[in-house]
């Protein structure tokens, strides 16, 4: 009798077995085929796009939006930097692959195209992987290269605008990632994030520290240490007072602080504290503070994900009081990272992710009033808006770069 009930059990062990392997596959399948279906009508879409990936330069009231540099992409075009870098008022840098050379690029504002150092991975840069961020120094007569890979280690370069005189600011540390590559006003000072990334893990969301070092080389030093900061974008870069004294940052993704670190005296300074931000329920650490151009104000940026609403704020540093600038509301702040002050801080700028999926520029009065959506009619997405140094024009990237597939009018 024992038996016959074994088998019993032993048969019905069988057939669930089976069941579930039947239902496992069919799950497969339909799983399989769904994502085939939405491979293909990605693929489909895809066809339908212009990818075409532009330099550009506008007024600083988004007037008389010209292209100065375009290509087809994805094929020919792919851009390290996530903004161009003015070199002068009439000449912009960036890291891209164009076609098949990696470089370091510069185009004048007729789109006359120079390469100012080729990137092979060969000679005095690093083998396998070369510079993926860049700086350029206030006056635009160097630039600073690093490298942001986890796997090589870090190194940090310094060329010549006009592709001369390579040489090495630091050697490589054994592990990390370089993130947030800056110059200081005065031109004396680079910062730069080090995240201790795991091979494999995310350096945007791996907290790192805040060095610095002086441009000619020495006097390396560790301003921050607390290994805390997150920058949302590889390429997001940290803002200055206008002396070139102060770094501006946020401890943590969603701090309730805004620090700054003294570069010539290594201290750490609390500008905001976490009483301003009593009864916030979240205060966005991707975009990085500003200070405006006389010093004495900082503009930061607080989310409320819950209605996808963006709330500009200004702290006057002198009177240590705060006031909501605008309330960007219905908006979705995606991935950007740039807010900046004209040079006459008249205008403020700021990047988000419009409702139809596509990156936006846009701007305001230093007051809050006059928001204005620079970009709107670009196709595509706009990012890494850039002052020209006479402050009377902006350079940006355009393109088909997504945050979501956009809506069916965008097609």
């Amino acid at each position: 009798m024992s038996k016959v009930i074994r088998y019993h059990k032993e048969s019905r062990i069988r057939s669930l077995l089976v069941v579930g392997i039947i239902a496992f596959l069919i799950y497969g399948c339909t799983e399989g085929q769904k994502e085939r279906h939405l491979d293909e009508e990605w693929k489909e879409w895809i066809k339908k796009v212009d990818w075409t990936y532009s330099i550009c330069i506008a007024d600083r009231e988004g007037e008389n939006i010209q292209p100065i540099f375009s290509i087809r992409c994805p094929d020919d075009f792919y851009s390290y930097e996530d903004q161009p870098y003015w070199l002068s008022d009439r000449e912009i840098a960036f890291l891209a692959h164009l076609g098949n050379k990696h470089g370091l690029w510069t185009v004048d504002e007729k789109g006359k195209l120079r390469e100012i150092l080729s990137l092979k991975g060969e000679g005095p840069l690093p083998p396998g992987g070369g510079p993926a961020i860049m700086a350029v120094s206030p006056d635009g007569k160097e630039i600073v290269l690093g490298t942001g890979e986890f796997k090589g280690g870090i190194w940090l370069w310094i060329i010549n605008s006009k592709g001369t005189n390579l040489r090495k600011l630091k050697l490589k540390w054994k592990k990390g990632t370089t993130y947030g590559l800056s110059w200081s006003p005065d031109g004396k000072t680079i910062v730069w994030r080090i995240g201790s990334q795991k091979e494999g893990g995310n350096p945007m969301l791996e907290g790192g520290n805040l060095w610095a070092i002086d441009r000619d080389g020495k006097n390396l030093r560790e301003l921050y240490s607390k290994g805390d900061i997150i920058l949302n974008s590889s390429h997001a870069s940290f803002n200055w007072s206008p002396d070139g004294r102060l770094v501006v940052f946020y401890p943590k993704r969603m701090a309730k602080r805004i620090l700054a670190a003294d570069v010539k005296t290594n201290e750490i300074k609390e500008l905001v504290d976490e009483s301003f931000f009593s009864g916030a329920k979240e205060l966005t650490g991707r975009c990085q503070p500003a200070f405006s151009p006389d010093g004495k104000k900082i503009i930061f940026l607080r989310v409320r994900p819950t209605k996808r609403d963006i709330v500009l704020c200004e702290f006057d540093l002198e009177k240590k009081e705060s006031r909501i600038l605008n309330l960007l509301k219905g908006i979705n702040m995606g991935t950007r990272r740039n807010i900046s002050y004209s040079s006459d801080g008249e205008k403020i700028v700021l990047e988000f992710c419009n409702q139809e999926g596509f990156l936006n520029i846009v701007s305001l009065n230093s007051d809050g009033s006059g928001l204005k959506e620079l970009t709107k009619d670009v196709k595509g997405s706009s990012w890494g808006h850039a002052w020209s140094p006479d402050g009377k024009k902006i350079a940006f990237f355009s393109g088909y770069v997504f945050l979501r597939k956009p809506k069916e009018k965008e097609k």
